[in-house]
């Protein structure tokens, strides 16, 4: 495709494509030759203010384009990170759930036990569920429950909120 035809798309797309800052930048860049070459031929300091002005409107723009794109790596990260921490507790729930129906369907020789120890297996399992809704209702409770989230300090000096491990 052409340029031009390439620049009118830009123009109604979405972020900041290559073939409009390439035209931004040009059209800036022939401005300041412009302010400079009258600056010189009419030594009148306007030119000079309009030249700061316009260096400090190009600088902007690009600076605002630079912190656009580092922003949108920033949050292909960050779902690519989601995604990957869920497909993880996706693995975690299922290995829970298979080793939950591995304890509780057991082997043929557990029907060899009395009566008795499977009482105390029983209450064993419900002793440990009953702590288990003890300690998230303390949690609720007393304090916020802790996440599992912290603060990053990126390269670019964002500061934005990762998956992070707990210690305890």
């Amino acid at each position: 495709m052409s340029y031009p035809s390439d620049l009118f798309r830009a123009i109604f797309t979405p972020g900041a494509p290559p073939a409009l800052l390439l035209a931004t930048n040009v059209s800036f860049a022939c401005l300041q030759l412009t302010l400079l070459v009258l600056l010189f031929a009419t030594a009148s300091f306007h030119f000079f203010f309009l030249s700061l002005l316009c260096a400090g409107v190009w600088g902007g723009i690009n600076w605002f384009v630079r912190e656009v794109n580092a922003l949108q790596r920033i949050e292909r990260q960050a779902d690519e990170i989601r995604r990957v921490q869920a497909e993880l507790d996706k693995e975690t729930n299922r290995s829970e759930q298979l080793d939950d129906t591995d304890e509780s369907e057991g082997s043929g020789t557990d029907a060899l036990l009395d009566d008795t120890n499977t009482a105390q297996s029983t209450s064993v399992h419900v002793g440990e569920a009953s702590a288990t809704s003890r300690r998230r209702a303390e949690a609720d409770d007393g304090e916020e429950e802790e996440d599992d989230f912290e603060k990053v300090e990126k390269e670019d000096g964002y500061e934005t909120e990762g998956r992070g491990r707990k210690t305890k």
